[in-house]
C-alpha cells in the first residue's frame, strides 16, 4: 500500500508529467477550502497546502459570515458549501463558483452541519457536530431547497465529525475525536472509520488504524483524492495536511494550511472522470469493435474516441497498441484479466489523469 501511496504522490506532485503515444489531455486537480473564522473561497495547492488564492464568497442579498463544509460532485465538477449567513439559523446550502465565488442559493437547512460531501448521484451528505436534537448523525440534504432528511446516527467520537464519501468504493470515511488513540470504553480520542452507505443498514463502522502523528489532534476536514487516497487537514486552526492511504493508514506530510479549515474539496480538471474503461468508441459496451476503433486511431489517422480515458484500456495513462491488445485479451483469451476499474460497469477512474468529455454512460 505505501508503494501505491508513494507512486500515486510521485505522479500528481510531478504535474502529471506522463507521456502518451497519441495525443492525449492530462487532468489533475484543485484543492479547495473554507473557514469557520471568514468568508473565503480559498484554493491550496494540492500537495503543498500553500495558498493560491483567496475569494471572498458573495451570496447575493445575503451576508455570509463563514462556512462548515464545502464539497465537490465529481461528475458534474460542481463545488457546494455549508455557510453561516447573518440572521439565518443554521447552515445555508448554496453552490460556489471556483473562479468568482458567486454562491448560487440553494436553501437554509435549518440545522447546524459540521461538514459536508456529495455522495454518488450527487446526493449530499451533512454530519452534524456533538451538541443539538441529532448528535453524531448524517442527514441527506436536498438539493432543490436544502431540507434535511435523516440518515443514519454515528455515536463515537468525543468531539468534531470530518466525512468524505469514495466513490471508488461506495463508502464513506468518518473521522472523529480530539486526540490520543481511541477508547471504546470511554469514547475518547480520535477514531477513523469507514462507513457502508448503501444497502439496508448504512453507517455500518469498520475501524482503521490510524498512524500516531494523526491523533495528536482532530481532523478538520477530509476530501478524497485520486486513488481513493484522503486529504486530511490536521487541526482546527492553521496546522499540516496530510495524504492518508485509507487501506493500510499510512500517510505522506504534504504541506502547511496557514489557515484554519473547516471544509475541504478537491475538484478535477476533466471534463468527466464517469466512465467504462475499454469503451473506446464510447457506445457503453465493451467489445471487438472497441479494438478496431483503437487501432484504426492509432495507425489510420480515424477519429479520436470523446473519451480518452476510456481508450486507455490497461490504465497506464499512454495510448499505445498495448491498448487493442489488453482489451482483445481480456476478451477472447480466459486466463487474461479485465480492464482496471471503472469496468465492467459505468464508474469513477480512480487515478484520473486522462479527460473524458464525452461519456455514453447513464
Amino acid at each position: 500500500m505505501q508503494h501505491r501511496l508513494s507512486l500515486a504522490m510521485g505522479l500528481l506532485i510531478c504535474g502529471l508529467a506522463l507521456p502518451t503515444t497519441a495525443s492525449a489531455s492530462l487532468c489533475g486537480s484543485r484543492l479547495f477550502s473554507v473557514s469557520p473564522s471568514n468568508f473565503l473561497l480559498t484554493e491550496h495547492e494540492p500537495f503543498e497546502g500553500y495558498l493560491l488564492g483567496e475569494v471572498p464568497m458573495f451570496l447575493p442579498g445575503e451576508t455570509v459570515i463563514s462556512a462548515h463544509g464545502i464539497a465537490a460532485n465529481w461528475d458534474t465538477e460542481e463545488l457546494f458549501v455549508l455557510l453561516e449567513v447573518a440572521g439565518v439559523a443554521g447552515s445555508y446550502l448554496g453552490m460556489v463558483d471556483p473562479d468568482t465565488a458567486v454562491v448560487t442559493p440553494i436553501g437554509a437547512t435549518g440545522m447546524t452541519f459540521e461538514n459536508l460531501s456529495v455522495g454518488l448521484g450527487g446526493v449530499l451528505h451533512a454530519v452534524t457536530g456533538e451538541v443539538g436534537p441529532n448528535p453524531e448523525s448524517i442527514f441527506t440534504l436536498s438539493p432543490v431547497d436544502g431540507t434535511p432528511t435523516f440518515f443514519c446516527t454515528l455515536g463515537f467520537g468525543d468531539d468534531g465529525e470530518a466525512i468524505a464519501y469514495s466513490f471508488w468504493e461506495d463508502v464513506m470515511y468518518h473521522v472523529s475525536g480530539s486526540s490520543g488513540p481511541w477508547v471504546p470504553s470511554t469514547d475518547t480520542g480520535v477514531v477513523f472509520s469507514q462507513l457502508t452507505i448503501s444497502g439496508p443498514l448504512p453507517c455500518i463502522p469498520t475501524q482503521i488504524a490510524l498512524d500516531p502523528q494523526l491523533t495528536d489532534d482532530t481532523c478538520a476536514a477530509l476530501a478524497v483524492l485520486g486513488e481513493g487516497l484522503l486529504s486530511w487537514k490536521q487541526g482546527s486552526g492553521p496546522g499540516p495536511i496530510f495524504v492518508v492511504d485509507p487501506w493500510d493508514g499510512s500517510i505522506v506530510y504534504t504541506g502547511f494550511s496557514p489557515v484554519a479549515i473547516s471544509g475541504l474539496a478537491v475538484l478535477p480538471l476533466c471534463g468527466s472522470s464517469y466512465f467504462l474503461r475499454g469503451d473506446a468508441n464510447n457506445d457503453n459496451f465493451m467489445n471487438i469493435a472497441d479494438a478496431v476503433a483503437l487501432l484504426g486511431w492509432l495507425f489510420t489517422g480515424a477519429t479520436a474516441p470523446e473519451c480518452e480515458a476510456a481508450a486507455d484500456v490497461n490504465d497506464d495513462d499512454l495510448h499505445t497498441i498495448a491498448d487493442p491488445i489488453y482489451l482483445l485479451n481480456s476478451l477472447f483469451v480466459p486466463v487474461s484479466p479485465p480492464p482496471p476499474p471503472p469496468h465492467p460497469v459505468c464508474g469513477f477512474d480512480p487515478s484520473p489523469f486522462l479527460t473524458c468529455d464525452v461519456s455514453a454512460c447513464p
